[in-house]
């Protein structure tokens, strides 16, 4: 648990010291809700609700889904894929898997996205379109 918070820490520090929280902080002010408000695009950073982190446009080069069904529970994952090949989860969606929740949902979160960096590649299982 203590390294947790470090490590955190340290990334707030980071993010102060290269100036980038001010403008983090009126991103997110700015900013669009998506999924219920779990996530958040600004014109520069995506938040998601937990995650601990800012994501950059610009550090992602694609986004693909995940769909898993077992347990309690339907996991709807986007994963995302940075510049330097490394994969995360951007962002666990609580919906089934189903064409009204990507048209509701999904869809117009992912748009946005494409907006502000065309770059990025959609793709994988659960692309509707």
């Amino acid at each position: 648990m203590i390294g947790v918070i470090r490590k955190y820490a340290r990334y707030v520090n980071e993010l102060k010291d290269s100036g980038a929280d001010g403008q983090a902080a009126l991103d997110y002010h700015r900013g669009k809700p998506y999924c219920k408000g779990k996530v958040i695009l600004g014109s520069q950073y995506i938040f998601v609700e937990g995650a601990g982190r800012l994501t950059q446009y610009n550090d992602i080069v694609k986004i693909y889904h995940k769909y898993k069904e077992g347990g309690k529970g339907q996991y709807w994952n986007l994963i995302a894929v940075k510049t330097n090949g490394e994969e995360f989860c951007l962002v666990e969606l609580p919906y089934a898997h189903n064409q009204k929740n990507y048209d509701d949902y999904v869809r117009p979160m992912l748009d946005e996205i494409e907006v502000y960096n065309p770059e990025i590649v959609i793709d994988g299982a659960g692309k509707f379109r």
